[in-house]
């Protein structure tokens, strides 16, 4: 189990030993987030103001997120970039502690998969 020590990670323990992979990368660290209490923004091409930063895996309501907003919103938007290791034909992305629905948005080169 990873240890969170004043808004900070140690990615070094896998989450879940019983279930090891021989590649895996943590995805836990600061993201663009902001809230879409309007639900003005439908598709993450849009262009999106990034009023935050997030301390994930901390939900937003959280203090060690960063945020520590209690209040209701109906919709969270979260945007992080990460590189693949040459050669990765299957990419695995877990969301944990998603309340309704997520969805992606990745573009490999040229290539775009929603």
């Amino acid at each position: 189990m990873p240890a969170y020590k004043m808004g900070r990670m140690d990615n070094t323990a896998y989450p879940r030993p019983q279930l090891v992979r021989e590649q895996w990368q943590s995805l836990n660290g600061p993201w663009k987030f902001t809230f879409n209490d309007c639900r003005n923004f439908i598709h993450p091409t849009e262009p999106i103001p990034w009023q935050h930063q997030i301390l994930v895996p901390f939900p937003p309501e959280s203090q060690a997120s960063g945020l520590g907003n209690t209040g209701f919103h109906p919709v969270c938007w979260y945007e992080r970039e990460f590189d693949l290791a040459p050669g990765d034909a299957r990419v695995l992305l877990h969301f944990g502690a998603v309340d309704y629905s997520a969805r992606s948005e990745q573009e490999l080169d040229t290539l775009s998969c929603a």
